[in-house]
């Protein structure tokens, strides 16, 4: 029985009090449950105030076997930062103020090497997705296309550092395949439509909601310009497939039954521009071995800062 964690962005005081909120305990220092198990999704550093604690959490319950956890966009990002072409001397994530900006709080509490090479090594340990004969588990997009072609590559579904070198060259197959489940299917927008994304970034395209055809992306105005001819390019998860758990998509007004096989788990923890810290919610679903559907009922959440004062 597994307790299904979204997006972190080391809010790691709002995680605390939600593991207790699900019954976890400290036992020398490691949460524990004494039926139950968590699996992470993904997105453990930047934005947040306190990354450190947030993966020393996530990797103590999975080391003492309390928890699992797969690699997100956000951690794949941040290895590919400190990797250099050898061909070019340039290095794979670019340095340019953007992505600078975007992992900034991360850069600021590992400023020592040995502390950021001690956490480089344990993000290469987590795997890019699970499947077993009860669900699945993603960060952002389950694709079988993208998923077979890279699984012959990796070793127990995870990268290696040489694999990132390939993984991260803009255009070929293999960064189409990593770009897909890390970061989602993506529909362009017509021509002279964009929108501004949390850095105020003009955006041509919208992530596709390729777990539920009917529903809204959470760019509804850039969502509604899109006809359904436009959907067609998306490769839509089967309503007969397996349950899948995934996050990745910061979405509002939640939590609520994403599709009836597939659940996101992400609502905007890190959205700093939300105003209502009540709209910030970091959010578990409680699974059942032998549930076949998402349930109403198991959803548990707390959102930013209602933790204080307890």
């Amino acid at each position: 029985m597994y307790d299904f964690i979204g997006d972190i962005h080391g809010y790691a005081d709002e995680l605390e009090f939600l593991l207790e909120k699900l019954g976890y305990r400290q036992n020398h220092g490691v949460y524990e449950h004494p039926t139950r198990k968590v699996f992470f999704l993904g997105d453990f550093i930047d934005r947040g105030p306190k990354i450190i604690k947030t993966l020393e959490i996530v990797r103590g319950m999975v080391e003492r076997g309390s928890a699992k956890a797969i690699m997100a966009n956000h951690e794949f990002n941040f290895l590919c930062f400190f990797i250099k072409n050898k061909h070019t001397g340039d290095w794979f994530r670019s340095r340019k103020d953007q992505n600078i900006y975007q992992i900034i709080e991360t850069l600021n509490e590992m400023k020592m090497k040995s502390v950021r090479e001690e956490w480089i090594n344990w993000m290469y340990e987590l795997p890019l997705w699970y499947e077993d004969d009860n669900f699945r588990v993603i960060h952002a997009s389950w694709d079988d296309q993208s998923i077979d072609f890279l699984r012959p590559r990796l070793k127990d579904n995870k990268i290696s550092k040489e694999l990132v070198k390939e993984l991260y060259q803009p255009g070929t197959e293999t960064h189409k395949a990593i770009e897909v489940i890390l970061k989602g299917q993506e529909i362009d927008l017509p021509e002279g439509i964009t929108f501004p994304c949390i850095m105020g970034i003009p955006r041509h395209k919208v992530r596709a909601t390729w777990w539920n055809r009917e529903m809204k992306t959470t760019k509804e105005q850039a969502r509604d310009v899109l006809t359904e001819a436009d959907l067609d390019g998306c490769r839509f998860y089967p309503k007969q497939a397996p349950l899948v758990f995934f996050g990745h998509y910061w979405l509002k007004d939640g939590p609520f039954i994403t599709a009836k096989n597939a659940q996101c788990l992400d609502w905007g923890i890190a959205n700093y521009k939300e105003p209502d810290s009540k709209k910030r919610k970091l959010v578990a679903y409680r699974h059942e071995i032998g549930d076949k559907e998402i349930m109403e009922n198991r959803f548990v959440e707390t959102y930013h800062e209602e933790f204080k004062g307890h």
